[in-house]
């Protein structure tokens, strides 16, 4: 029986070693980008309709009811309102402001787009989705049945 040096053993340790610690890096690389791009929404650097969260999955469940988080920033100050696209009224207008952070109990059962629009022109100025995501289940069919001698 023929076993492999101890050199040989440590250089393959070490090899394996160092692809370990660079999917390691390159995942915390990835991690500290979305950090970095998630920071720079909630902070307030850029305009822009942001919701949080920003989807939600329905296992069971007829429709998501959770309250959203909805941060807005805009480039100047205007007279606002923010819709959800399916329905006629507004949720809610602001006269002459830049940004806003509200709160939302909404009940949902499919993606929903939420628009900022200007007041007096009811131009888009932002708008974002909000995702419905439903679970489906697969059975899968046996091949042979129970009682199947072969």
């Amino acid at each position: 029986m023929a076993y492999p040096k101890t050199s040989d053993r440590i250089c393959s340790q070490l090899t394996c070693l160092r692809a370990s610690l660079r999917v390691c890096l390159a995942c915390l690389c990835i991690v500290l980008l979305q950090a970095n791009a998630a920071s720079a929404e909630a902070d307030g650097t850029r305009p822009g309709l942001f919701l949080s969260p920003k989807s939600c999955v329905l296992e069971d469940e007829v429709s998501c009811q959770l309250p959203i988080d909805v941060l807005w920033l805009l480039p100047q100050a205007w007279d606002v309102c923010l819709f959800i696209v399916t329905q006629e009224e507004n949720l809610a207008c602001w006269e002459d402001t830049l940004s806003q952070r509200s709160q939302y109990r909404l009940t949902l059962d499919r993606n929903t787009q939420f628009e900022l629009r200007r007041e007096d022109t009811d131009r888009v100025i932002f708008s974002e989705t909000f995702k419905v995501y439903k679970k489906v289940k697969r059975f899968r069919r046996k091949r042979r049945n129970p009682w199947s001698f072969y």
